[in-house]
């Protein structure tokens, strides 16, 4: 105890008497290291198809272990390498899984979740590679991407090469629609009925604040002033995934620009 009564961790040695099991000859007393504590982000949520893989970017600070475990979904769940923040994980069964991220530094422990959403390859409606103009694109997650169409205006952005940050898929994210002033969005004939919509975003020009834009799904404001640099960062993913009821037989994706063109990488549309 120190002067108040306050207190300190402390570890305790005791050493053993010479020739005799039992005794202890003397105690050593050595003041703890209390450490920082550790933090676990696992990450921005995502989705696969049932057959791919879901990529895993987490990181970890103050933390001497770390490991990935399922914490609720309906089937089971396969780790690449489950003590890596950075992995990929495949599923048994489509649904809606939570993740945990915990660090640990032999004192404290942090956990963080993120959603992955597993669909049915039936259920997947459309998959586009926007600005794409070559050929489908199979990523990571089971899904094979279509060359751009159904789009209003711009042109392609293509800058195969560049490494993404938060996925497996560079190439997937290399390639955008953006251009000219004159993108407007895209307008997908799909019949009727209740999706889910995942956007893929990743900055691929800008390094400041000069992209700004809003982005609406069938005439309803989805994102507001979205500046990916400010959200992600040059070079890094950025998905977003929203529920729409289409009652036209079109999905309507639209954008409006505050400064400069509005940009998108990639759409999947999903039935439910």
């Amino acid at each position: 105890p120190e002067a108040g009564g306050e207190t300190e961790l402390a570890t305790v040695r005791l050493l053993p008497q010479p020739g005799d099991d039992a005794g202890f000859s003397r105690a050593a007393i050595f003041p703890s290291i209390q450490l920082p504590p550790p933090g676990a982000n696992a990450g921005m949520d995502t989705f696969t198809a049932a057959s791919g893989q879901a990529w895993l970017e987490g990181a970890v600070i103050g933390a001497t272990t770390s490991y990935w475990s399922k914490v609720s979904g309906p089937g089971s769940v396969m780790f690449t390498d489950h003590l890596n923040p950075t992995t990929t994980a495949t599923f048994s069964t489509p649904g809606t899984y939570e993740l945990a991220l915990t660090a640990g530094n032999g004192q404290e422990q942090d956990t963080d979740s993120l959603t992955v959403q597993v669909h049915a390859a039936s259920n997947i409606i459309h998959a586009i590679n926007c600005g794409q103009t070559g050929a489908p694109y199979s990523a990571l997650n089971g899904i094979t991407y279509s060359t751009d169409a159904y789009f209003t205006g711009g042109g392609p952005d293509a800058f195969p090469g560049n490494e993404v940050a938060r996925t497996g898929d560079d190439l997937l994210y290399n390639y955008a629609r953006s251009k000219d002033g004159t993108f407007e969005g895209y307008a997908i004939p799909i019949p009727n009925g209740s999706y889910t919509i995942h956007l893929q975003f990743a900055e691929t020009y800008w390094t400041g604040n000069e992209r700004v834009f809003d982005t609406y799904l069938e005439g309803s404001l989805v994102i507001d002033d979205l500046n990916l640099v400010a959200v992600a960062g040059k070079w890094v993913a950025y998905d977003r995934t929203f529920t729409v009821t289409v009652s036209d037989g079109t999905l309507n994706i639209d954008f409006i620009a505050s400064a400069n063109n509005p940009e998108l990488n990639a759409i999947v549309v999903v039935k439910y």
